[in-house]
């Protein structure tokens, strides 16, 4: 008997364990790959500049978590031929609610990142808070790298991998595969949703900026759970991706006056607040398939 036949039988605790396990070491041997082959085609200090980095992160995304996700699909489709549920459409009008409701959550999302960078630890727990204060410094200065080019082809490229790249193979393994493990797992959507979003928010290592993925999430699960299609939060996680990546270069190069830190910044609880209720009535349509 073949494998993927009797795969999506096995506990869910076993299936998660297995589809981990293959990440870390997809992982583990993709990112060593790029970067030996970013050394020999770049050079030795290569990983200082863009067009490296972006080739790194490329493979590493595509081996750490697409490649995972295909073979997890493939295991899954004696149970359900479209386990990931890739080829189920929905119409234009929930495309367009759910990119007004990503953009109405963005004000609230910007105020708890403020308030999440706030967070201090008690005076025992100084050493733990910069050892994450430093990791949260580490992951701006490498994305800083990879998007403050001055070239328009280094631009698209890291639009290419950064917002098309991550949005796609991020969503395939945290929501087509963790959120449908939990699901099953935890027999609420609900829970489920949460829980991958914690898990999603977790894996970036940023505990200061824990909160706002937290609930960016929660989003793209709930337009997954929602809409039945993978696509839909594809597509707000690249736009989400993509509008950073895009500010990051624009003010780079004097286009903008607006920049990466200006959108962190808290607005006024009067701007918040009405974006995040009507936010929260457009999750209502979504709910309700409207």
């Amino acid at each position: 008997m073949k494998q993927r036949e009797v795969f999506y039988r096995f506990p869910n605790w076993l299936q998660l364990i297995c589809l981990v396990l293959i990440m870390i070491g997809c992982l583990l041997v993709s990112t060593n790959i790029a970067t030996l082959l970013a050394a020999l085609f770049f050079g030795l200090d290569s990983l200082n500049h863009a067009a490296p980095l972006l080739f790194v992160q490329a493979i590493a995304v595509t081996g750490g978590f697409l490649l995972p996700s295909l073979w997890f699909f493939r295991m899954q489709k004696a149970g359900n031929p479209d386990y990931p549920s890739a080829k189920k459409g929905f119409p234009l009008k929930i495309l367009l609610l759910s990119v007004l409701a990503y953009f109405l959550l963005c004000p609230f999302i910007s105020a708890l990142q403020e308030w999440n960078m706030s967070w201090s630890f008690p005076e025992k727990w100084q050493n733990i808070e910069e050892f994450f204060r430093n990791k949260s410094l580490q992951a701006e200065l490498l994305s800083q790298k990879m998007l403050l080019t001055d070239s328009w082809g280094l631009f698209i490229c890291g639009i290419l991998v950064v917002g098309l790249g991550a949005g796609v193979c991020e969503e395939f393994f945290f929501r087509g595969c963790l959120q449908n493990i939990f699901r099953s797992w935890f027999k609420n959507a609900h829970i489920a949703v949460w829980v991958c979003a914690a898990v999603f928010s977790l894996f970036h290592g940023d505990l200061f900026g824990f909160l706002p993925r937290l609930f960016l999430g929660a989003l793209l699960g709930y337009l997954y759970l929602w809409s039945g299609s993978i696509w839909l939060p594809v597509i707000v996680h690249t736009l989400n991706n993509t509008v950073l990546a895009t500010v990051y270069f624009l003010n780079h190069n004097g286009y903008i006056a607006l920049s990466p830190d200006t959108l962190e910044h808290s607005p006024h609880w009067l701007i918040v607040l009405p974006c995040l209720l009507l936010c929260t009535g457009i999750c209502f349509l979504l709910a309700r398939g409207e």
